[in-house]
């Protein structure tokens, strides 16, 4: 059929008509199945073709004619082809909500409810609304701290059983006016505008400042760079920038934290003075609600910053000559005597310089005098390992998993779960109802490290890795953080990090773990990495002048006499380790454990105020002589001998010895002389025999010694 007709049309049109017909017919069926895509642009060139006069005049009235034909057939085609046109699917219409920007209240959008959506609804007919114009950047928006009224004075209010003691008032410390000369908008305008110029000049284009933050030291531009800036092309040009902007020092944080912005922290060209007295009056209720608060500073938001000991648990601060360190350790000493009472913290301090902590040696908070000789503090870390054994013990026995719990259990209660840990009344009663918090304060570690490393190591990550559930925190400082200072033990346990001003920023990877602390600016200005965070916080420290330390110490000193701990104090002094003057009480110990007939460190502990690492070396000395048994758990250790069998038995043994050191004399051995004995024998084989007979001897008589303790 479909040659017949092409024959036929061959016949009669020839080559070209034939070819001219079927393509008219493919242009036809394509229109009509293309519903309504084609049809309309057909339409509108026919149109604009039949109004053309030009159009009219080439194909004349009879092509007109043709044209007109040819679309009333496409036309009736197209009607006919739209009534076959298959039904839609039934099923749910999805109607995808609108976004629009969220709002801190709730509105109802009216327009939507009024208005429901509809197919049919042609494109041409909706009115758009009109578009507002993009804004080519976002408006820079400058925090600036609001000029707060002026404090009334106040102090810090005392807990409810401080007893006699009163804390130190606010009014101690001087008031400083507030500086506000780096708040000044236009200033910050202009130097938000050349940061983008510079950046632009250094091939950064797109860069826009969004936010300045002021803060008392420097001042923070955050900026947003356009689509496709790699952050480390504006990581480098701290020193570019620092030329351009003619400051002292430019630290980069690309990007800040948590965010997605570059922020450029510029130093003001006034600093202001950050009083102890103004960060306590902004930070009263939060530093209220903390166990040890210590206020750090004031950040680049010019906000209060405030941490607590028991939370760091230790702090690792270093800094270079002149960076403040000095200053902050004295504002954190005097910010603790201004909240704490002696009998809830207790301070030992190592000061090998021997003068920056001398203002604080008589103050009631001491455990012991001031430590400044580097030989002496071994000794005193090792006592300070035995009280926090001597604690653990304390804690198992009384059934709590840390200090804070012990000290809300009261003394009674601390007392019955004692007497059911098979205590002694005495040892029960002698116990403290509230154990208080210790700060060990070292000033210079690397002095240490040079005198005893290994042993000021392996007790300073002892302390630090177990210290914590028992209150005692570590704060250690030093003007040298290299490796052999700062080692790998002692800055894994320490998460608090204080870093002032360094050399180098090999130092500044050593403290922090991060580069930024060779870019500090000195006095006061500081990095801070708290424990719960990795962030480094810029912080501008509290200033304490020698008039406002020495009106708290004299306050302080005032309100009760020291009460040092005895064997604390003799490490402290002597430098004796615990091995040294075991010996000294050793007799003393033995008297009262037999007398008693009780087995029990904390007996040794209470009777001769002693640390628990003494007393239990102590009782494993009379375990070794075999006059108490072996470690019964809480149960204290069986004795074997009376004090009376102890005296008999020591005083046969020291018969037996003096009578076998007698036996060499009785013997009238004649000694000749030792030019006779050159004559007859060779010196050096006699004098070896003799030797041998004599060490022989000795080691017999301390066998039968050992027999007679046995």
């Amino acid at each position: 059929f479909g040659y017949t007709i092409f024959e036929f049309l061959f016949a009669n049109l020839h080559i070209v008509g034939t070819y001219l017909l079927l393509a008219l017919i493919t242009v036809v069926a394509f229109t009509v199945s293309t519903d309504a895509e084609l049809y309309p642009a057909f339409a509108y060139a026919y149109k604009l073709a039949n109004g053309s006069k030009r159009w009219r005049d080439a194909v004349g009235e009879t092509g007109g004619r043709v044209v007109g034909t040819l679309q009333a057939g496409a036309l009736s085609l197209f009607k006919i082809a739209s009534r076959f046109k298959p039904e839609p699917r039934s099923g749910p219409e999805i109607v995808l909500p609108e976004r629009k920007p969220r709002q801190k209240t709730f509105k109802p959008d009216k327009e939507k409810a009024d208005k429901k959506p509809s197919r049919e609804q042609e494109p041409e007919a909706a009115e758009l609304p009109e578009m507002e114009e993009e804004p080519e950047r976002p408006p820079l928006i400058i925090n600036v701290p609001e000029q707060k009224k002026p404090a009334k004075k106040r102090k810090i209010k005392a807990k409810k059983n401080t007893g006699a003691y009163e804390l130190p008032s606010l009014e101690l410390l001087d008031e400083r006016p507030e500086n506000t000369a780096h708040t000044d908008s236009d200033t910050l305008k202009k130097k938000a505008e050349k940061i983008e110029q510079a950046l632009e000049s250094y091939g950064i284009h797109g860069a826009k400042v969004v936010k300045v933050r002021p803060g008392p030291t420097v001042t923070l531009f955050e900026l947003t760079l356009a689509a496709g800036t790699k952050v480390n092309q504006i990581d480098n040009l701290d020193k570019d920038l620092q030329l351009q902007l003619s400051a002292t020092s430019i630290r980069i944080i690309a990007p800040i934290p948590g965010k997605d912005t570059v922020g450029i922290e510029v130093p003001n060209r006034e600093r202001p003075i950050i009083g102890l007295r103004e960060i306590l009056e902004d930070a009263m209720e939060e530093a209220g609600e903390k166990i040890i608060p210590v206020c750090i500073g004031k950040d680049t938001a010019a906000q209060v910053i405030i941490s607590d000991i028991s939370e760091m648990p230790h702090a690792l601060i270093a800094g270079a000559t002149g960076s403040g360190k000095s200053v902050f350790i004295n504002s954190l000493l005097v910010n603790l005597l201004l909240t704490k009472t002696p009998d809830e913290l207790k301070m030992i301090m190592i000061d090998p310089k021997v003068v920056e902590l001398k203002p604080f040696e008589n103050i009631p908070h001491l455990y012991c005098p001031i430590i400044t000789s580097a030989k002496k503090a071994p000794p005193v870390l090792s006592w300070l390992v035995g009280e926090m054994k001597s604690r653990y013990t304390l804690l198992g026995d009384v059934r709590v998993k840390n200090i804070v719990e012990y000290n809300k259990l009261g003394k009674k209660k601390i007392f019955e779960r004692l007497k059911e840990a098979n205590r002694s009344n005495e040892e029960a009663e002698a116990e403290k109802g509230k154990l208080p918090y210790i700060v060990l304060v070292i000033d210079e570690l690397a002095d240490l490290m040079m005198a005893a490393g290994k042993d000021v190591e392996g007790h300073i990550t002892r302390l630090t890795q177990l210290s914590r559930a028992v209150g005692i925190h570590l704060i250690v400082a030093t003007q040298r953080p290299s490796v052999n200072v700062i080692t790998g033990l002692i800055k894994s346990n320490m998460p608090t990090r204080i870093s002032f001003k360094v050399t180098q920023r090999i130092d500044s990877r050593t403290i922090l773990d991060d580069k930024g602390a060779d870019k500090l600016i000195g006095n006061g200005d500081m990095l801070y990495k708290d424990a719960n965070s990795e962030a480094l916080l810029r912080t501008q420290g509290s200033y304490l002048t020698d008039k406002e330390i020495n009106r708290v110490i004299d306050h302080v000193v005032g309100q009760g006499e020291q009460d040092f701990d005895e064997s604390l104090t003799k490490c402290s002094i002597d430098g004796l380790s615990e091995e040294d003057s075991t010996d000294v009480l050793y007799e003393e110990a033995v008297k009262v454990v037999l007398e008693k007939q009780r087995g029990a460190t904390t007996l040794l502990q209470r009777t001769f105020s002693i640390g628990y690492s003494r007393a239990s070396r102590l009782i494993e000395a009379m375990e070794a002589q075999g006059l108490v048994g072996p470690h019964a758990g809480s149960v204290s250790r069986e004795v074997y001998y009376s004090w009376e069998e102890y005296q008999a038995g020591k005083a046969k043994a020291l018969g037996d010895a003096q009578e076998t050191e007698e036996e060499p004399e009785e013997s009238n051995i004649p000694l000749e002389s030792p030019e006779k004995i050159s004559d007859n024998e060779p010196p050096l084989e006699d004098s070896d025999d003799f030797e041998e007979d004599e060490l022989d001897q000795e080691t017999s008589d301390e066998t039968t010694e050992l027999d007679d303790d046995q």
